[in-house]
This record gives C-alpha cells, structure tokens and sequence, in this order.
C-alpha cells in the first residue's frame, strides 16, 4: 500500500468512458462539419447545374425569338453576308442572352459559285446570375452557356414531291393511293388526297387544314405526323437563277421559232436546232462537254435525252420533251440506278426545269401503242418503262405524259389498253399543277409510278437550282444542327466571356 485510495472498477470504467464518449463527439463534430461542407457543395452543384441548364436555354431563347425571327422575315434575295450582330436582352426572373449572332456560312461545291448553298449559323450566350460563398463572404457569379444553331435555305431539291396545286385543269382531283410509296419529303399548297393506304416515308406537309379523304382512306406515315396550315412554298414562274446561272458561263441558248434537242453520251452533250412545228432536222447541230456544276437553258422548246456524267441542269422556256430515259451513268438494277459506294460518293448530278412543263414522249423506247403490243409483259427495255434520274421541275403546269388517248391530245391509240410500262424516278418531283401518269382511258393508259428520292439530294443541289420562298419572299431554312457550343473554340472567331469550365460540346 502507498498510502493512495485504490480506484474502485466502476469508477476506472467511468473514467474510459468519459474519454471514449468525448473522442467520439470530437469524430462526430469532424464528420458533421464535413458533411455540411458536402451538403453545401453538393447544393452549390446543383444550383450550378439547374443554372447553366437554364443558361443554355437562354441561349436557345436569343436564338429562336432574335436571330432566326430576324432571318426569316429577310426576302431571300437580301439574305446577310458575313457576319449579322443582333442586341441581345435581359429576361426578367431568368437571366439573359447576350448579342445573337448571325454568321454567313456559304458552301460551295468545286468553288462554283452556280452550286452554292447557303447556311447560317446563329449563336447566343445564356447567362444566370447565381450566389455563392468565397473567402468568407457571400458573392455572385454567372454561368454562361453557348447554344449554336445550323439552318440552310431549303431547295426544292430537299423535297421527294412538291406542288402548288392538286387538281388538274379539268377539274379532275389526281390522288395518293394503293400502291403509292413516297420516300422523300412531301408538300403541296393545295389539299392532298388520298384514298387507300399509300405509305409516306417522310414529313407530309400542306397549307390546308386536313387531307382530302377517298375510299378506304387509311395511309401510313411512317415519318413524323404530318402537319397542316403550314407555311406556302412559293414556286416561281420563271426560272431566275438558272437563266442567270446559263447567260453567265456561256451556256444559254435563244433563238425564236426554233426547237432544241440535247442528247447526252455521258460526259458531252451533243445539241440539235429546227423550226418549230417542223420534222426533227439534224443539219445544225453542235457539241461540247460538260463541265463541273454546268447550268444550260434553252429559251423556248427542248427535247432531250440520253446518258449523263457530271453536274448539270438544264431547263428550257417552253415544254421539255423526254424522249427516253435521261439516267446518271452507272448501274441499273430492276430499272432502278444504283449510286456508286456510299451516300454521296457519286457525283453525277441532273436537274430537269421547265418554265413550262415536262412530258414524257409518246415514243417507241417510251412504250407507245401498248409497249409494242405487250402492255405490261414487255420485257423488253428499249419498247417500254422510262428511267429518269433527276430533280424534275415543272414551273408552269405539270409533270406528266403525252397523248393520253383523248380527243383533247389529238391522239387515239387503235387499240385497248395502252399500258406503256413504269416511271422509275430516282430524284424528286416538283410542279405548279399535279399531272397525270396514268389514265382510264382505253381501260388503262400510261405508266405505273415508281419514285424514289435521291437522298444525296440534301447534301448535293443540282446546279443554279431555286432557294424555296413563302409567299412574301422570305426564305424558309432546314435545321441542320442544333445544340450547345464548345466555347474555347468558339472564341478563336468570337472573343466572348464563357469560361472554360463550361466547356460543351455540339450534340
């Protein structure tokens, strides 16, 4: 014994305890401030995130209401160049958009200025002003988000069928029906009819507020649905820009009172001139090749024909006859054409504009009297079917064949039916009035309809072909791309104060 009271157990035990239950609220207190260290960042985060969405948005906001407003009430013919800042705007309980800008981005193919398509970028900042906690002291800081829009004036090209009107100019309502497939875009000023289940592949689009409704009317829409009181397209009476595109390189053709014939041999053109209402003469005559993005008009009738390599539209002021197929030079497989390798890897091109309108000729190789005796048996390609690869356009009536076996067209086939084979159009078709293919006349007269778009036609225009209008004049625009900026990429061209954490990229 040392003199010194011995510690009962209990106590010892109480004394440990008391040391382990302090450690513990010291471990506590450390976790808790940690915890509301996290809990506050991760608020902090979300702030950010809720911001910057909302940022973006702004952007977006600036985009639509400011710059492609601004864009679309433009004529098409006073559409900017370089570089279009517009003011932006405070968005009261949200932020802002700062300046929008409209930056020219013009595309040409092969530096023809005949090729060009034209599309715009638009941009706009979104900024949110949010509190933060720094060095002690409360604060605010913006989150900035760059939204970035593509558009491209629309061509007639981006469209599989287009017209301004679906009635004939008898009166007679021409339909979608059985059998019917269109693969491409689909538009008409008028009221589509449909009777049976054609299949639309693609947006269907018209000014009217429903379709006209035949028997057994069921159609398949197997693209987006489709929409109504749209805007109108606008189709021109005369062919501006092909004229122009022609007169300039050389290639524009005039001479009262004569008809014109061009035969294609891939890639030269060989041209034919005789009085109008005369027999076929081939004593004038007159070749030349055909250069990269080539615009030819003729003004007044042409015939035309054959086999073509390269980039070209030709147009005429007076009705344009097809002779016989006028086709891309390539594979034919079941009368379709078969682009070489993948999308857009060919880069044989044809437009076909009329400021009158297109027919196909009543011609032996286009099946005329029955296609040779044997209607739709013909195998034989060169006595039925008519191939065509091109953007086919007929400003001033229709896309349609001749002598359809009425009084009207001078010409009665002494015979029944007169099936003359099929329309395999690899392209798209656009015209001021629906015309017809095919007739009951004779029982049967006419051709069978196979279309399909040529989709390289939204990456590659024909030549000198037309910007799509409403019907004030203003452009109408394809979104190309939409989505949220990278912004240190952005500031190479446009010095702007986005900070580099807020890094995105295009969707």
């Amino acid at each position: 014994m040392d003199g010194r009271p011995e510690l009962q157990p209990e106590r010892a035990e109480r004394g440990f305890v008391l040391v382990a239950v302090m450690a513990l609220i010291t471990v506590l207190l450390a976790t808790s401030a940690a915890y509301m260290r996290w809990s506050t960042d991760e608020s902090l985060q979300s702030v950010e995130a809720a911001a910057a969405m909302q940022a973006y948005y702004l952007g977006q906001m600036g985009i639509v209401e400011c710059g492609f407003q601004w864009l679309r009430t433009r004529p098409a013919g006073q559409l900017p160049i370089g570089d279009t800042p517009i003011p932006g705007r405070q968005v009261p309980g949200f932020g802002s958009y700062g300046t929008v800008n409209i930056r020219y981005l013009p595309s040409y193919q092969e530096g023809n200025f005949w090729a060009l398509q034209r599309r715009f970028r638009i941009s706009a900042v979104g900024t949110v002003r949010i509190p933060v906690y720094r060095e002690g002291r409360n604060d605010y800081e913006d989150v900035n988000r760059l939204a970035v829009l593509y558009v491209e004036v629309r061509n007639f090209a981006d469209y599989m069928y287009l017209s301004d009107e679906e009635m004939t100019n008898f009166g007679d309502r021409i339909k979608f029906w059985h059998g019917d497939t269109l693969q491409g875009r689909v538009h008409s000023n008028s009221e589509i009819a449909i009777m049976g289940d054609p299949v639309f592949c693609e947006q269907v689009t018209t000014t009217e507020c429903d379709f006209w409704p035949g028997i057994g009317y069921a159609p398949v829409f197997r693209g987006p649905d489709p929409l109504f009181r749209t805007a109108e397209v606008l189709i021109p009476q005369m062919a501006e820009r092909l004229r122009q595109g022609a007169a300039a390189t050389g290639y524009f053709f005039s001479e009262v009172g004569m008809t014109h014939r061009a035969v294609f041999n891939g890639a030269t053109v060989t041209f034919y001139k005789w009085p109008t209402g005369a027999p076929f003469d081939s004593t004038i005559t007159w070749s030349f090749g055909l250069v990269p993005n080539m615009c030819v008009f003729v003004d007044g009738p042409l015939e035309l024909k054959g086999i073509v390599t390269g980039q070209v539209t030709i147009g005429s002021a007076g009705t344009m006859r097809l002779l016989d197929d006028i086709k891309y030079s390539g594979n034919l497989r079941d009368g379709w054409y078969i682009p070489d390798g993948e999308l857009g890897s060919n880069h044989n091109i044809l437009g076909l504009v009329s400021e009158s309108e297109i027919k196909i000729a009543n011609t032996p190789q286009n099946g005329r009297e029955n296609s040779a005796g044997l209607g739709n048996s013909q195998t034989n390609p060169n006595l039925t079917n008519i191939v065509i690869t091109a953007a086919v356009v007929a400003l001033g009536e229709s896309f349609t064949f001749e002598n359809q076996n009425d009084p009207d067209s001078g010409y009665v086939f002494d015979g029944s039916p007169d099936d003359r084979g099929q329309i395999f159009l690899f392209g798209s078709v656009t015209q001021m009035r629906r015309g017809y293919v095919h007739r009951t006349t004779k029982g049967s007269t006419g051709y069978l309809k196979q279309y399909k778009y040529d989709k390289r036609l939204l990456q590659k225009r024909p030549p000198c072909f037309f910007d799509v209008t409403d019907e004030h004049g203003y452009a109408l625009f394809n979104v190309v791309q939409w989505g949220r900026g990278d912004p240190r990429e952005y500031e190479l061209q446009f010095p702007l104060e986005v900070r580099d954490k807020n890094i995105v990229r295009y969707n």
